[in-house]
């Protein structure tokens, strides 16, 4: 491994555990066992060095998504197994943008505008592939179907407090969010295909009111 690349992984991890802005150059030379000439020798400044970090974490973050996706049976069963990950990805994610959209704003909106725009390419694909697997209904209109499940998620980190109110963790509530909308956009085939895949993965308390009044449904696995 080169020795820029070798600075960026070890310096995104000492981000993400101990935050952007309370890790020093001096800190990190220290980390690395380098001086920290060495490290301006291959960035001009403290705020490259942060950018490129944050570009390996999403790109860290990419590929594993990719692992998962891959690791599905379905493209519904990848939705699930994404979800897994979002108990971890909410106390590491959420907290090192939030460090950056604090001190460096400028690095955060770059970075966050092209992983937003690759996630809606991302999600329209993975849209695209449960309409031609007959799981998701024909003739959606995936551009308007991306934008509203996003917003719609965006309302769980815009206001956690509405969902404690009710008590319901903000995890929580993205999942049973994303869960609805996709049963809402699923055919027959599709909704018992969801069912069946998120009573092995979450709790039936969650949602186990989701089809009560709905008998023309099966709910096998909840």
């Amino acid at each position: 491994m080169m020795l820029r690349d070798q600075i960026i992984e070890k310096t995104t991890e000492l981000f993400v555990h101990n935050g952007v802005k309370s890790m020093r150059m001096d800190d990190i030379a220290s980390e690395l066992g380098i001086s920290k000439r060495t490290i301006y020798e291959q960035f001009s400044d403290r705020e490259s060095l942060i950018e490129a970090c944050a570009r390996h974490f999403f790109e860290m973050k990419n590929a594993h998504h990719e692992q998962r996706v891959a690791e599905a049976h379905d493209i519904i069963e990848a939705f699930i197994l994404l979800l897994e990950d979002w108990d971890e990805m909410m106390k590491t994610d959420m907290n090192f943008m939030k460090d950056l959209s604090r001190f460096y704003p400028a690095i955060h909106k770059k970075i966050h505008e092209e992983n937003h725009r690759r996630g809606r390419e991302r999600l329209k694909s993975s849209l695209q592939q449960a309409v031609d697997e007959g799981l998701f209904k024909p003739g959606l209109n995936l551009d308007f179907t991306v934008v509203a499940l996003m917003a719609s998620i965006s309302t769980v980190f815009a206001k956690p407090s509405v969902y404690e109110e009710v008590k319901v963790s903000m995890l929580d509530a993205f999942k049973y969010i994303t869960i609805l909308f996709f049963r809402g956009i699923s055919t027959q085939k599709g909704i018992r295909l969801i069912d069946n895949t998120y009573g092995k993965y979450f709790s039936k308390e969650l949602f186990s009111d989701t089809d009560q009044h709905d008998p023309g449904v099966n709910r096998v696995g909840i």
